[in-house]
């Protein structure tokens, strides 16, 4: 059953609003078979059953019953002041679960109500409309049979009862390995207290009970956007009580302590201040004593063997052995989920120590900003007073790769700023001398040029327009406007175009050090640097000896690049394009800074050199490592660590989220808190165009929707089961749901598709009734009435509309009693005898856990 405490919404909400689903207050009461209408003349019934319920968190005009109660709240909820609006934040921004009211109070001081009981429930159901407090007989709120769907009490326990099962194709039997006491990934169930715990909600779990009790609620992640703590926002439980963040509830919930020195979140673990190198597992929780934070469970959810494969050797870039530490990978997701749920654009780093150097790194989570995707020499001679002047540059190629780029005026640095490295380029040619090198160019902490955010979009690019520190050797003096680093060579009159041979970037024998900075609290912080590239000169630019005096090509050269498959990680390593090399177009001697490596649709660039190292990696040495983006390839594909060969998030096999056209395929940063637990699907996975998998049925990342909850609650208020034999009541879950979180109208699904996924669900519990939550994406994933959605983002409605409103733990039940007193005669024989004297009639509700 629905539960009237918690469906229903404004008639103003956007599309927006509604189809991203969530809790089951986006249940659409007009589908039910006697629907509760919403539109036309003075059937406004759910306008007027919300409006009464949520009145504190909205503010309805007018007066119930009046036909004309709560007319406000067709107001179109784009508008930041409308009901509409005020009723989604109070979603979306619940601290607790739907036990209780907002405890929201409306400028009369009147504050939201429920339903104590079904009686309740019906009596409002036979309130007369009034017409200006005058009663209009024969009227009700709302149809009498609508009822059968309607409850006032559904409750789920939320706790995770998440166990790994084995993927198809793994060399990791995580179901067999899920009770053992080293595993990383356990059957929650089955991870128990070893000694007296005490809990942040202020119980106490004894030897033997459940270490994990209740979900972790993202909510808490609103404790970290303050590090000074000063807000009284609250964010968090402690001894039972809902308060704000404190150094101590981020310590316990996050394992995080703040580094003022440095303008970040140190892991440090549960205790103490030292910079942690690994994150426990459950078994180390459990010896502890103590609850599991944020990142513990993550590395708990995610199977260990998705996780901590990269490069093992130096491509562009020096080799890395966080690129191949799973727990790196890890705390790397974490902060891409606070950074996903936090409304700034200024990412979240966290200092966490490399188990082999001891050295104390900074992870830095994804953001709505550009990344660097290449760096590209780019040659030219040009006339300088009459005589044949040689020049080259080193082009930054930058890219914001999120589908809601770019973001509001954000200023970042391009910068080379370690002193201890520094780089030249070389011209070589047939006459004499055979080659002329350029002066050198440091680092420093001013070789750095400041630009836009905003100027850099779905589509890479070179800079146009900067503002170059007055001490850096960069400048845009080429024929292309780029701004780059400039390497300056003298006037050598016997070097001409004519003569010309080849040219190249020398980095120097340690390489030199690439980075984009963005300013936190006043000071510019690095979230992204290309470590070590180089060293000394791996490629080289050698064209047709005729293009050198070609004046149709010669002011164009670019060549050769350096990229990324995807600029966000360098997990993969940064690979070489060299145009003279086999598997290169000739138009790479040309072509480079504004693409990836897909130029355009069915044209690909190739990847000729400095290919990633490891066994993981089918086929390196190929020019077409642009296959690694969809991962579905037989020779070209890379496996994770537990063997399995994992798709990347374009799955829809007839776009490509590398081209700008398709832009709409990837993921957008939302800065906001997540409506559904399922948005968890926006967050960048570390791993080339991939985010957290709820799209196909062997996801590694499946047991995050069960460790995880939106709400601080122990008892979920409101959810229906998964398995209901009331096919209407997942039919209205499910409506309106919407296949882009950013769309609007046109991208909800039409009724075919959500009754062929109703009925697909619905078939799929009639003989297989499912046991936990999770099990809706391993059952349901790969039918057909989901893959025809299209791209990731389509197909994972169906776990952002059912994920957070539905569970399988808990039987709900409303047992009809009738209790009655009375007495026996002198001369009863039988239980017939029974004279009644007083009858009273009960519902009462239970809920029960299955587990």
């Amino acid at each position: 059953m629905l539960d009237a405490n918690v469906v229903g919404y404004p008639s103003g909400s956007t599309a927006a609003q509604t189809g991203r689903k969530g809790p089951v207050a986006y249940a659409d009461l007009t589908t039910l078979p006697y629907p509760i209408p919403n539109g036309g003349g003075s059937a406004y019934q759910v306008d007027k059953l919300v409006g009464w319920r949520n009145y504190g968190a909205m503010g309805p005009n007018n007066n119930f019953p009046d036909t004309n109660f709560a007319t406000n709240l067709q107001t179109a909820g784009t508008s930041t002041t409308s009901p509409a609006y005020l009723y989604w934040q109070s979603i979306i921004n619940r601290t607790a679960g739907f036990t209780t009211t907002s405890r929201a109070v409306a400028a009369n001081g009147r504050t939201d109500q429920i339903f104590l009981s079904r009686q309740q429930l019906i009596a409002y159901h036979g309130t007369l409309n009034t017409n200006n407090g005058i009663p209009i007989a024969g009227t009700s709120q709302f149809d009498v049979n609508a009822l059968q769907y309607l409850g006032t009490f559904g409750r789920e326990f939320n706790s995770p009862s998440w166990t790994p099962t084995k993927p198809a194709g793994s060399s990791i039997d995580y179901a067999a390995l899920a009770n053992s006491a080293t595993s990383i990934n356990r059957d929650l169930l089955n991870v128990r207290a070893k000694g007296t715990v005490t809990r942040a909600d202020g119980t106490t779990a004894n030897v033997n009970d459940l270490l994990i009790k209740q979900r972790f609620p993202l909510s808490r992640i609103n404790g970290l956007a303050d590090p000074t703590f000063a807000a009284t926002t609250i964010s968090t439980i402690n001894n039972g009580f809902l308060v704000a963040a404190t150094p101590a509830t981020v310590q316990r919930d996050f394992g995080l302590l703040w580094n003022s020195a440095n303008n970040r979140w140190d892991y440090v673990g549960a205790t103490g201040s030292t910079v942690q190198t690994a994150i426990e597992t459950l078994d180390q929780v459990a010896t502890d004593n103590r609850e599991p934070n944020f990142f513990e469970l993550l590395k708990a959810g995610i199977l260990s063997g998705s996780v901590g494969m990269g490069s093992t050797g130096r491509t562009f870039v020096s080799a890395d052995s966080r690129y191949t530490s799973s727990d790196e990978q890890i705390m790397q997701i974490g902060a891409n989920i606070i950074d996903q749920w936090d409304s700034d654009n200024v990412p979240t780093f966290i200092g966490f120590r490399d188990p082999v150097t001891s050295t104390v790194y900074e992870i830095a989570g994804v953001e709505n900003l550009p990344y660097l995707n290449k760096l590209v020499l780019k040659s030219q001679w040009k006339k300088v007073s009459g005589k044949d002047q040689f020049f080259a540059w080193l082009l930054p190629s930058l890219w914001n790769p999120n589908q809601n780029a770019p973001p509001a005026s954000q200023n970042i640095q391009i910068a080379m700023p370690n002193t201890a490295q520094s780089m030249t380029a070389t011209l070589t040619d047939s006459g004499s001398p055979s080659s002329i090198v350029s002066a050198s160019v440091p680092g420093k902490a001013r070789q750095f040029m400041t630009v836009d955010a905003r100027n850099f979009t779905t589509s890479p690019s070179g800079v146009t327009t900067a503002s170059p520190d007055s001490q850096s050797n960069i400048d845009n003096n080429n024929t292309e406007n780029y701004y780059g680093f400039r390497f300056t060579f003298a006037t050598v009159t016997t070097v001409t175009p004519a003569n010309s041979l080849t040219a190249y970037p020398d980095f120097g024998a340690a390489g030199c050090d690439f980075e984009l900075q963005v300013q936190v609290n006043g000071a510019w912080k690095t979230y992204q640097r290309w470590s070590a590239c180089g060293p000394a000169h791996p490629l080289i630019f050698q064209p047709p000896t005729s293009y050198w005096t070609d004046n149709t090509v010669n002011t164009k050269f670019q060549d050769p690049e350096f990229v990324t498959l995807d600029p966000r990680t360098v997990r993969f390593g940064v690979w070489g394009n060299q145009a003279s090399h086999a598997g290169a177009s000739p138009s790479d001697f040309t072509i480079g800074i504004a693409t990836g490596l897909q130029v355009a649709a069915g044209t690909y660039e190739g990847v000729t050199d400095l290919p990633p190292v490891g066994g993981n990696f089918g086929s390196p040495a190929s020019a077409n490592k642009y296959l690694y983006e969809r991962n579905d390839d037989g020779t070209v594909h890379y496996t994770d660590p537990d063997t399995i060969q994992r798709r990347g998030d374009s799955i829809s096999g007839t776009t490509t989220p590398m081209l700008p056209a398709n832009s709409s395929d990837r993921p957008q940063i939302l800065n906001r808190p997540f409506q559904s637990l399922a948005e968890l699907g926006q967050v960048f996975r570390d791993q080339p165009w991939k985010t957290l998998d709820f799209t196909t049925a062997s996801s590694p990342d499946a047991g995050l929707l069960d460790v995880f909850t939106l709400h601080e609650s122990g008892n979920e208020g409101g959810k229906t089961s998964l398995n209901t034999r009331y096919k209407v009541i997942l039919t209205a879950i499910l409506s309106n749901a919407i296949k882009r979180l950013a769309g609007s109208g046109a991208d909800v699904i039409i009724t075919t598709q959500r009754d062929n996924i109703v009925n697909a669900l619905y078939n799929i519990t009639s003989t297989q009734p499912m046991i936990r939550k999770t099990d809706l994406l391993a059952q349901l994933a790969n039918d057909p009435s989901v893959t025809s959605l299209g791209n990731k983002e389509a197909r994972e409605l169906v776990m952002r509309a059912f994920s957070d409103a539905t569970q399988t733990r808990t039987w709900n039940l409303m047992i009809d009693v009738i209790a009655q007193s009375g007495r026996y005669p002198p001369n009863a024989s039988a239980l017939a005898g029974f004279l009644v004297e007083g009858e009273q009639h009960y519902w009462v509700h239970v809920a029960i856990d299955r587990f």
